[in-house]
């Protein structure tokens, strides 16, 4: 899909998705970020929140997170290179297909870890994709039974409230 092919994507969709949006990467804004720290990898620090983060191969996006969390390590291994590990957050105002969703989270997490260098020990960026969906949404409760990963719910797609 081309740039221009992304935007048209959104045409017809709910706009409730860009309130949503704006309301979680505030909320990550305004909660703190404690480090998390590995046995091997050293401390993860986070040092980012960003909307619509780009992650690339060759210099080509190959997806985007709508909200993501980017911690890097304070420990860099001898072939130069950071570690990083991404909480992406994809934004669905409205489940329209639990399977759908599923296969977005997975392509993006799969797109994410295809998009950093792969360390000479042969490891890749680690991510974590979190579908936010509206805690009303009649198809919240079968998202969460088949997703494997982390769903967070949210009451107002305009308000202050936490997950």
């Amino acid at each position: 899909m081309t740039p221009s092919g992304w935007e048209n994507d959104t045409r017809g969709r709910d706009a409730g998705h860009d309130e949503l949006q704006l309301t979680i990467w505030r909320y990550l804004n305004k909660r703190p970020a404690a480090p998390r720290h590995t046995k091997n990898d050293g401390t993860f620090n986070r040092i980012a929140v960003t909307i619509e983060h780009p992650f690339m191969v060759k210099g080509i996006p190959i997806a985007f997170a709508d909200v993501c969390e980017v911690f890097r390590s304070d420990k860099v291994p001898y072939d130069g290179y950071w570690s990083y590990r991404y909480v992406a957050y994809e934004i669905k105002p409205r489940i329209y297909s639990v399977g759908g969703i599923i296969r977005q989270c997975l392509a993006l997490e799969v797109a994410i870890e295809r998009s950093g260098p792969t360390m000479a020990n042969g490891k890749k960026a680690e991510a974590f994709v979190v579908p936010v969906v509206l805690r009303s949404d009649p198809k919240v409760e079968m998202l969460k039974e088949m997703y494997s990963g982390n769903v967070w719910t949210w009451d107002d797609p305009v308000g202050s409230s936490a997950p």
